[in-house]
C-alpha cells in the first residue's frame, strides 16, 4: 500500500499490509535527508533500476514474483 508514511496507513482496516512510501513522498525524503545533490541523483538512479527489475520480474512471473520481505539485494540478483 502506497502512502504518504502517515502511521494510521493500513491501521486497523488492513493489519497485514505491506505500506511503503509513493513515488513522490520517497523523492521528498531523499531531499530532505540527503544534502548532497550528485547522492541524491545516484540513489534516484539506483531506485529506478530497482523498480525496472521488480516490473520485468513481475512481467514475466505474476504479482507474486516478488515475495513479502525479500531484500532488494536478493532481487536485483534474480
Amino acid at each position: 500500500m502506497n502512502g504518504d508514511g502517515g502511521s494510521w496507513i493500513g491501521e486497523p482496516n488492513y493489519p497485514h499490509a505491506v505500506i511503503q512510501l509513493d513515488p513522490f513522498h520517497v523523492q521528498k525524503e531523499i531531499r530532505r535527508c540527503i544534502a548532497d545533490r550528485e547522492a541524491r541523483k545516484e540513489i534516484g538512479r539506483l531506485l529506478s533500476e530497482r523498480d525496472a527489475v521488480v516490473e520485468t520480474r513481475r512481467q514475466q512471473h505474476g504479482e507474486s514474483a516478488v515475495p513479502q520481505g525479500e531484500s532488494l539485494k536478493q532481487i536485483g540478483s534474480g
